[in-house]
């Protein structure tokens, strides 16, 4: 090969490297909006697996912990509904008020199922329906400017 073929070689890899360099862009994962709706979302749609096999305590204490870090404003309370009782897990920092029981943060109790629970957190008052079995949850979150709330 003579060196005019090699310089026209070297030229095109060095065009081909810089016309790559310029033009792909890397493919970065957008920090989402609004990652309370995003937690919220994904623990909706993975409790009912671990409700089915009996760990859903343990699913929410492990979700809890990882949706803390990500946003240590985040707070939640676990319900589950089933025929006779209602499991109660609380995450939310203030001690929860519900139908006369309280509940400290990361503590479960379980009480005879009443027809309708409310739910007293700190200041504000929130209603759970207990005539359907399943799965409960009030959802919270609050910042200097913003307070997000979900009961599912």
């Amino acid at each position: 090969m003579n060196k005019k073929s090699q310089f026209y070689i070297l030229t095109a890899v060095v065009l081909i490297a810089i016309t790559f360099g310029l033009f792909s862009s890397q493919k970065m994962i957008p920090k989402p909006e609004n990652a309370f709706g995003l937690l919220v979302d994904n623990y909706l749609k993975e409790a009912p697996f671990a409700a089915n096999s009996g760990n859903l305590e343990d699913f929410t204490l492990r979700f809890y912990d990882l949706a803390a870090s990500k946003e240590p404003d985040f707070e939640m309370v676990s319900f589950y509904v089933s025929q006779d009782n209602v499991s109660v897990l609380s995450l939310a920092k203030p001690t929860i008020f519900i139908n006369q029981h309280n509940v400290s943060f990361r503590q479960s109790i379980v009480f005879q199922r009443p027809d309708a629970a409310m739910v007293s957190i700190g200041q504000e008052q929130y209603s759970i329906d207990t005539a359907t079995t399943g799965i409960k949850t009030i959802f919270l979150m609050s910042k200097e400017d913003s307070r997000n709330v979900r009961v599912e």
